[in-house]
């Protein structure tokens, strides 16, 4: 099911996004929601201390759940790719 959140980015910037969550993990020193957002139409990661409400939706999402984790995979393959090539890494959280 997709997820609506009210999400304060950095600089206390106030968002509201829908997203398909894919992995709820950790980063070296955050608990972070892995979703695709809709907004974005792109993955992001959510730190979970700057989520301030989220809300169940009752909206399926529209892929499989093993072929949204598959996409992630290879979306975030490129990205640590990319990041080793030494050309310039932008940072997939908002």
């Amino acid at each position: 099911m997709k997820a609506r959140l009210i999400y304060r980015a950095e600089e206390d910037k106030r968002t509201e996004r829908t997203v398909w969550p894919v992995v709820l993990g950790y980063s070296d020193t955050n608990c972070v929601l892995i979703a695709w957002c809709e907004l974005r139409q792109a993955f992001r990661h959510f730190r979970t201390d700057r989520i301030e409400a989220a809300e169940i939706l009752d909206q399926p999402i529209s892929v499989p759940r093993s072929a949204l984790v598959r996409r992630w995979e290879a979306w975030r393959s490129a990205e640590l790719a990319h990041s080793n090539t030494g050309a310039s890494y932008r940072a997939d959280r908002i």
